[in-house]
């Protein structure tokens, strides 16, 4: 029975995973709405959206390595999935701690912290959304460059959750803030990934 239980909320979490990833793409200002007045924690938000995406990115690389790549040595692929699961893990919890310590100076009125952590893993997880697919494609399909254009629907994405999020002192932070989480989720994943590569070359 607890098995069963069990499953059905597996199950059920990753059919809302799903529908979540289709309505932020299909729907984003309806339902950047509706991730905002959820209360959530960050912890929640990392297990339920995060982790799924950063593990079957892994995965995915892992699987590529050792098919694709044969005449590598399995370390390697270890060490190329690593790279792709420390990138995109370290960059939600590294944005997430900026968000927090950054968002609160844009703000026409204090939130309390439970809100603030929330909002802030929100914007950093849910902006995230075109990176992580971004990843998934592009390692299944290298040679398709125009996959790139992915990324820059992100701009779009992060500006719509910001602009839903109204309590901004000027209406400029908006832009700023936009820029700060599309600087985080864009550029930080990558960075990482190229200096975890280059860190265990030697190794």
């Amino acid at each position: 029975m607890n098995d069963k239980v069990k499953q059905e909320s597996l199950t059920q979490r990753y059919q809302h995973l799903f529908v979540r990833s289709i309505n932020l793409i299909v729907k984003p200002k309806k339902e950047w709405a509706a991730v905002l007045h959820e209360k959530n924690d960050s912890n929640a938000i990392l297990s339920t959206f995060v982790l799924p995406y950063v593990f079957l990115a892994t995965i995915i690389t892992f699987v590529k390595y050792l098919v694709i790549y044969s005449n590598l040595e399995f370390g390697e692929a270890i060490k190329q999935s690593l790279a792709v699961f420390s990138s995109l893990f370290f960059t939600y919890i590294i944005g997430y701690q900026i968000l927090i310590r950054a968002l609160p100076g844009f703000l026409n009125e204090k939130i309390s912290k439970s809100s603030l952590n929330r909002i802030s893993a929100s914007l950093i997880a849910y902006s995230s959304l075109c990176v992580f697919i971004y990843q998934v494609l592009i390692l299944l399909m290298p040679d398709l460059s125009i996959l790139a254009v992915i990324l820059l629907y992100s701009i779009y994405l992060i500006w719509i959750g910001v602009s839903e999020f109204d309590n901004f002192k000027q209406k400029d932070f908006k832009v700023v803030v936009t820029i700060i989480i599309s600087g985080i989720v864009l550029i930080m994943p990558f960075f990482l990934s190229k200096v975890i590569v280059q860190m265990s070359a030697g190794i």
